[in-house]
Order: C-alpha cells, then structure tokens, then sequence
C-alpha cells in the first residue's frame, strides 16, 4: 500500500513540476499565462504534496514541492494594492464594477445593490441584452451614458461585448469608445472625461477579450499597452472593470495605478465560489485618490461578482510616482 503511494506521489510531484513550468514560461503567453491565476492555488497544492512526501518518503523528497511554495508564497505577499483607510482624506467618490454576462436579471438586481451603496460612477461589461434606453431607466439615477459594443473574430469563434458607462456627473468620451467611435478599434474600452464636484477624472472601462487563445492574449496586452500610454499624461484617473487578468499575470503589469483593495483573499469569478476562486474584475486608481472602503459585492446572479471602491478625491493632486503615472 505504501508503495503504491509513492507511485502516486511520484506521478503527482511531475504534474506539479510541469505546472510550474508553466507558471514560469507565462511570459510567453497562452496557455501558460493561465497558470498565474492559480498562483496561491498552486502554492496550496505544494504545501499539501510537501506534506505527503514527508509522510511517505522523508524530508529529502518534501524538499521538492516545499521550495517552489516559498517562492509562490512570497509572490502572493508581496502582492501590490492599496489597502483601505476608512478616515483617508478627500472628498467621497464611489465607483463599481459589474461583468451582467448577458443577464437581465442581475442587471435589475445590480442597479438595486448600487443604490442602496450610492455610488456615483458604474462600469457595466457584458450588457448585451440591454439597448441604452434600457439601461437609463433600469439606471435611472445615473442619467449619464456612453456604451461601447465590439465584435472580433477569432479562430473558430467570435467574441461580442457591449461595455457602459453610467455617471451621476456629466459625461464626454473621448478617444476610441464614445457611441461615434472609430469602428475599426477592435478593443473593448471606453474612455471618458467626468466633471466631478470636485475636479475633473478621467475613466476608462475595459473588457478584454477572454484569454483563451494566443491572439486574445496579444490583444491584451495590447491595450493595456494602450491605456498606459494614454493615462500617463492624465492627473487623475480611474481604471475599472472585468480585465480578465489576475494581479499575477505579467499582463497586469501593464496597466497604470495600482489596485484598490486587497485582491489576495478575495473571490470575483466564479460568482458562485465565494473563496478560493481568482479576482480578475479590478478597481485602479493614480495617486490623486485615497482609498476609504474596497470590497466584493454579492453573488447578483452573474459569473461575475461586482466590485466596489469607495475612493476620496483630492483637490491637489500629490506628486505623481512613477508606479501610478506609468505602466509597471
């Protein structure tokens, strides 16, 4: 019997070791690139199969998997996000993000959840069942609208997403992504200028295409790329929305500001788990934010949970830094 379970643990330890390989070579995009996602994942996994190997074979062979668990726990430390101050100073400015995939009803029930949180700005991803006067009476207290719908190609599939913006405040797109956008631009992303009481904000929504092939990865990394370069002459900005990247791929490198809120522990996809799945719907702000409250919302009957940042505003933005003014 004993044998038998080193056999197991033998055939065990090479998968982990090939997945490792992976999570390495994730540079190199799809399907590598997946296994960043899974990077506490894979460190959970590796304390269990350390465990086992001293159990079965002695503290030479738990060497193996136990290494790679320090570094993967060191990455997930070290993790980068804004961690929230209730009395932070600035005026209060709310903002969410909501993947509906497709749904109606976690539409309805999302409108009802962002009233009772007053929030001031909302990213909707995935509307596609909605047309624009819908979503202004199902949001009627949010009269500001720009939305965005993109179709792409790709090999064997075709990926189309409708992406909008809705602001308490007046709203004026700018770029790729107001209703008169270039069609050519084949990146899912509203840019926009909001007036705040306080000063203006610029805003971009994005939605990547799902990383599930090579060319959706390049595609990316490519607007990121983008909206790294467009941001980092901007004050004041805010990014949101379902970017389909975990804080560990390199892809989120790329995009400017930092994280608010603690992705660590938290679970945005799939709505149903509530811990233990990956957080790939974020809030990122410049430095001219301060950070109050950040949080996950409920399951609204998405594959997406709503994320939320209660942010303050501050009338002088600081010096900006390098890591908000630019891509990572």
């Amino acid at each position: 019997m004993r044998g038998a379970g080193r056999h197991g643990l033998a055939a065990a330890l090479t998968l982990y070791a090939l997945a490792l390989a992976l999570w390495l070579a994730a540079p190199l995009g799809f399907p590598a690139e997946a296994l960043r996602h899974g990077t506490p994942h894979l460190a959970v996994i590796g304390v269990w199969l350390a465990s086992t190997a001293y159990a079965l074979s002695g503290w030479r062979t738990a060497l193996a998997p136990a290494t790679p668990v320090l570094v993967l726990s060191w990455v997930w430390i070290t993790t980068d996000f804004i961690a929230p101050e209730p009395d932070a100073p600035g005026a209060p400015f709310t903002v969410a993000a909501f993947n509906a995939h497709g749904s109606a009803e976690a539409l309805a029930r999302a409108a009802a959840w962002l009233q009772a949180e007053n929030v001031d700005v909302i990213a909707l991803s995935e509307v596609e069942t909605m047309e624009p006067d819908q979503l202004r009476e199902l949001f009627s207290r949010h009269p500001h609208l720009l939305y965005d719908t993109e179709t792409v190609d790709f090999p064997g599939s075709q990926f189309t997403t409708r992406i909008a913006l809705l602001s308490r405040y007046p709203l004026r797109g700018f770029g790729d992504g107001a209703e008169e956008s270039d069609p050519s631009y084949e990146r899912p992303a509203l840019l926009a200028r909001l007036q705040a009481p306080t000063a203006p904000i610029i805003l971009a929504v994005a939605h990547p295409f799902p990383p599930r092939t090579q060319g959706a990865v390049v595609r990316r990394g490519a607007m990121f790329r983008d909206l790294g370069l467009i941001l980092s002459e901007e004050e004041r900005f805010i990014v949101m929305g379902d970017l389909n990247v975990s804080v560990w791929s390199p892809d989120f490198n790329r995009l400017p500001g930092r994280r608010a809120g603690d992705p660590r522990f938290v679970t945005t996809f799939p709505a149903w788990l509530a811990r233990g799945g990956i957080a790939l719907d974020h809030i990122l702000v410049d430095d001219s934010f301060t950070l109050r409250r950040a949080e996950v919302g409920p399951d609204l009957g998405s594959d997406h949970r709503p994320v939320l940042a209660e942010l303050g505003l501050q009338a002088a933005p600081p010096p900006r830094s390098a890591l908000s003014a630019s891509p990572r």
